[in-house]
């Protein structure tokens, strides 16, 4: 039998068109708890639709996995190149 799941799980996505970062919390009484994290990397000299193909999959699995009660994904706030900023 498989462990009960939090009553809120959080799953929080740091994107990128090259690594995507995420982390999934328990909010708890007792504050917050992480339950796991990870990278999805991407190959960097695929091109940009084979790089979204692949997000989709590994996102796809990975709240498939997770099953999260909320989702949140960081907003961009800095950006050193353009470019990078808009993909």
């Amino acid at each position: 039998m498989s462990p009960p799941r939090p009553q809120l799980c959080i799953l929080g996505i740091d994107p990128g068109s090259q690594t995507t970062g995420w982390g999934l919390i328990e909010v708890t009484r007792g504050g917050l708890r992480c339950l796991d994290h990870g990278v999805i990397r991407l190959p960097q000299k695929a091109r940009l639709p084979e790089r979204l193909s692949l997000l989709h999959e590994g996102m796809t699995s990975l709240l498939r996995r997770t099953e999260p009660s909320e989702v949140a994904v960081e907003e961009l706030y800095v950006a050193r190149n353009v470019r990078s900023a808009l993909t």
